[in-house]
């Protein structure tokens, strides 16, 4: 009886494990073959504040710093004016909600951040007369080690945002970068290495000079494809409860591929015939907005969202694009901003919306051409689509395409509070939460299997 008991015990606690490890059975989006990209940025503008012109994540009743610095990043990836995305008569848009915090920031991340979405806004930012953002960025660098903020995390960003206003990044800070990298040629965010940070190390060494056949960017990039999935995507990390990948991780290499000048069909990073694209646009749900995974659900839709968008805008952080356009061209009633006192259903969904019509100028567009477009004749507006064909070749066009999806994924909507935590990038505020399931299934996994073998040995001395 005791040994039978002790087998049970076992049993359910590892099952406790697999439920919250990501091994259960659970529904599954099914990727489409069309993608169009401006059906996600209106999905973005829904979520406009009527009071701030911010962008509130769904479960809040606020508008988020955070999210509402990437949907300007976004947008500017996109080829689109976040100044015009404006959320009632009053002309409350998304960069002044931007602007009118910029020098509230003390945290180094939160500096870095908002000079990355700015730059990428063509904001010049010595129109902001209460505080100098240029010198707040470059106070953050040790002349010593090099190091940028606190750690390595703002030591990436910092490099990425120097280069967004062109600023000299120091031989040093490069050095520091370098010495970073782990022997498995990730980078550590303060949980292990793993996959954004070690993305965004990559394209801030390549922001830096470093050429792309360097043993350092090699090496990261076997690091990340060991974490390619059958399914095409990229998983967060090599522990032994990832199992699956995520939306952030597959965006984040996204944009280091681009920043590489390399593809994501290219045979290096495929896998039996699909692609980190496959994948991430396999997390779109019908209401255009990204899941974070297929276990995880939706957790931060809106910021799930803006990085997505980054990604599949085949653009890169810091976002070099041309003329950015006005987003509210024949699309004044395309979207439905919500109020900030508005507490809303986590169940919600977006309103159906009809695609953009505006033209979106192609990232490659050099910024002398963007600065001469008086001499230009106007292009026809079309929306910008992201289309996956049956070759799984990626590729930029102009038309109006549907896109369906599956929606049998149960969506849920936590209220993180995210702008609190003073990170500006993917996964690192996130993982800690989801780390905290970890501990706590690991926990009660101990608790049952403590309680069977105290049982046997009970009854042993009995």
């Amino acid at each position: 009886m005791p040994r039978s008991l002790i087998g049970k015990s076992a049993f359910v606690a590892f099952f406790v494990l697999v439920q919250f490890s990501g091994f259960s059975a659970v529904a599954t989006a099914q990727a489409t073959d069309k993608y169009q990209l401006s059906d996600s940025l209106n999905f973005l503008a829904e979520r406009q504040s009527l009071v701030d012109g911010g962008l509130i994540e769904i479960g809040d009743s606020q508008s988020s710093d955070l999210t509402s610095a990437w949907s300007v990043i976004a947008f500017s990836a996109a080829g689109f004016d976040s100044a015009t995305v404006d959320s009632s008569e009053e002309n409350i848009n998304l960069l002044n909600y931007l602007t009118d915090r910029a020098c509230t920031y003390t945290v180094s991340t939160d500096i870095e951040r908002t000079v990355l979405a700015l730059s990428a806004a063509h904001y010049d930012l010595t129109e902001i007369s209460s505080c100098n953002l240029r010198n707040s960025l470059l106070s953050l660098i040790d002349p010593v080690s090099g190091q940028i903020g606190l750690d390595t995390t703002s030591t990436v960003f910092g490099v990425l945002a120097l280069s967004s206003i062109n600023g000299t990044i120091p031989l040093k800070t490069v050095d520091y970068l370098r010495a970073s990298q782990q022997p498995d040629g990730g980078w550590d965010s303060g949980w292990g290495t793993e996959s954004n940070i070690t993305a965004q190390a990559v394209m801030a060494l390549v922001k830096s000079g470093v050429d792309q056949n360097d043993l350092t960017i090699i090496k990261a990039k076997n690091y990340l494809k060991n974490l390619q999935t059958s399914t095409g995507g990229i998983k967060y990390d090599n522990n032994f409860w990832t199992t699956e990948s995520d939306s952030f991780s597959d965006s984040f290499v996204l944009q280091m591929i681009n920043a590489l000048g390399e593809a994501p069909d290219d045979d290096f990073w495929m896998i039996d015939g699909k692609t980190i694209s496959d994948d991430l646009i396999s997390l779109k749900k019908d209401d255009n907005s990204f899941i974070f995974s297929q276990t995880w659900g939706s957790l931060t839709p809106v910021w799930n969202t803006a990085i997505a968008v980054i990604a599949l805008s085949n653009n890169q952080l810091p976002i070099e694009s041309g003329q950015l356009v006005d987003y509210q061209t024949d699309n004044e009633s395309n979207h439905n901003p919500v109020e900030n006192n508005n507490n809303l259903d986590s169940n919600q969904t977006s309103t159906q919306v009809s695609p953009l019509d505006s033209t979106v100028t192609n990232n490659t567009t050099s910024q002398n051409q963007a600065n001469d477009t008086e001499s230009n004749a106007a292009t026809e507006p079309q929306p910008l689509v992201v289309k996956v064909d049956q070759a799984k070749n990626v590729s930029i066009s102009s038309g109006n395409i549907d896109s369906t999806n599956d929606d049998s994924m149960n969506l849920s909507y936590p209220s993180l509070n995210s702008e609190e935590s003073g990170q500006v990038q993917g996964m690192s505020d996130r993982q800690q939460s989801i780390n905290w399931f970890y501990l706590i299934s690991l926990g009660i996994c101990g608790l049952i299997f403590g309680i069977g073998v105290g049982y046997y040995f009970y009854q042993k001395n009995v």
